[in-house]
């Protein structure tokens, strides 16, 4: 899989997966707005509410 992520969240994630960087100087210096979205009933898996609340805490 590749994506295009802010570096707060590779800084982030890495921790949990092994994530790779890949050089990409043309995005090197944007700044990208991003938005979470989810549904309430998204907090009722384990998982995907700790990752939920890891990016809301986070930021």
């Amino acid at each position: 899989m590749l994506a295009i992520i802010p570096s707060r969240f590779y800084n982030l994630f890495s921790r949990c997966w092994p994530l790779e960087k890949l050089p990409f100087p043309s995005l090197n210096e944007e700044q990208i707005d991003f938005s979470i979205h989810y549904n309430k009933f998204s907090l009722r898996d384990p998982i995907l509410h700790g990752v939920i609340d890891v990016i809301r805490n986070a930021f």
